[in-house]
């Protein structure tokens, strides 16, 4: 009886701990990032690419960068691999201070891991710290073939 009571409680251990990790996965599926750490001089275009990873499908998205103005202007976006048609846009020649957005859609989904998109940033100015460019996205517009949300770590 005893033996029977540890296989039985052996299984569900395994099996939520099964359900555990694959929660756990999930909540990382579709990682935005950039891992460019880039030395620049005043006046340079840095090209810099947007990554997606473990992507499980999207058919509609809207990224937001943040970023500091004095010292970064954002130029332009170009196309990746990963969303090469569709409709493709952003609003960096609105003044919004210090950010805009990027977003796209098509009529199927993509679930293709690699470049999403470049941005092209000039250097305004340089100090001795460093700077960075926040990322997130907007929940509303983002999602699946069967519109349902999809969440991106970013």
């Amino acid at each position: 009886m005893n033996k029977l009571l540890s296989v039985v409680l052996a299984i569900i251990l395994i099996v939520s701990n099964t359900f555990i990790l694959s929660s756990a996965l999930n909540e990382q599926d579709n990682l935005i990032y950039s891992d460019e750490n880039i030395s620049a001089s005043v006046g340079e275009i840095k090209k810099i690419p947007i990554y997606i990873l473990n992507n499980s499908g999207v058919m509609g998205f809207k990224l937001i960068f943040r970023y500091n103005a004095e010292i970064l202007k954002p130029i332009s976006v170009e196309h990746g691999d990963v969303i090469s048609s569709g409709m493709f846009n952003d609003n960096i020649d609105v003044d919004s201070g210090n950010e805009f957005y990027v977003i796209w859609s098509d009529n199927n989904n993509c679930s293709k891991d690699g470049v999403l998109f470049y941005v092209n940033f000039m250097v305004l100015q340089t100090n001795e710290n460093e700077t960075s460019v926040e990322l997130s996205f907007s929940q509303d517009d983002t999602f699946n073939e069967n519109w349902e949300d999809v969440h991106f770590l970013c």
